[in-house]
């Protein structure tokens, strides 16, 4: 209850008293708002806490010289490696995080046919923030509305809206 509790407790403290929350917390937030996120048995709160620990790890991460080039080294490279695949594809998407750009993994759909029936998302990974989701977290992927983000690229390519 404690590693569950304590992060949400201080950050709305915080917030009630316009205190700043680094200033509580310091170099302790993004690590308890991590593990308090692990431990929240609402998806929306879970979901929540990863992305403003996550943002607030970006914040810190983002003035390291050449390191923006170096994630979109890696990511270009995750790339080539996942579109291999014939039964797999990437997209380029807005991390939900932090902003930037981040990898949505996607897998064709047989259903036991030689014919594919569908597309699904199997995870989305930001080399920037450092957040990720995988198909095993479903509810934390359907919160985040990831499937109808892959659904309306489509879209976007065909030109329909």
């Amino acid at each position: 209850m404690l590693i569950r509790d304590f992060y949400p407790l201080i950050r709305d403290l915080s917030q009630e008293n316009q205190i700043s929350l680094s200033s509580l917390l310091s170099s302790h937030e993004i690590r308890l708002a991590t593990l308090s996120a692990e431990h929240q048995e609402s998806v929306e709160e879970k979901v929540e806490l990863k992305l403003q620990a996550h943002q607030k790890k970006w914040l810190q991460l983002q003035n390291i010289p050449g390191l923006v080039e170096k994630m979109r080294n890696k990511m270009r490279e995750i790339q080539k490696t996942e579109d291999k695949d014939p039964n797999t594809f990437t997209l380029v998407v807005s991390c939900p995080a932090c902003g930037n750009d981040s990898i949505l993994f996607c897998q064709v759909d047989y259903d036991n046919e030689p014919i594919p029936t569908g597309v699904f998302v199997s995870g989305l990974l930001c080399k920037f923030c450092k957040f990720e989701v995988w198909n095993e977290d479903y509810e934390e992927m359907e919160y985040l509305g990831l499937n109808d983000l892959l659904y309306r690229s489509f879209e976007d390519e065909d030109g329909y809206s």
